[in-house]
């Protein structure tokens, strides 16, 4: 399981969904993810977003 931290970088980092989603689950597995690892982002749209 990733920390807060790792997870925080990643997301504000550079790149598009698909490529946070992808190193999400990169960083996941050399943690030594032994379990199924699931991803989900989500570019929020419109007003409420701010």
């Amino acid at each position: 399981m990733l920390d807060n931290e790792t997870i925080r970088k990643v997301i504000k980092g550079e790149g598009n969904l698909k490529d946070k989603a992808s190193r999400l689950i990169r960083e996941a597995n050399c943690q030594g993810g032994i379990d199924n690892i699931a991803v989900v982002l989500v570019n929020p749209m419109g007003k409420e977003a701010d």
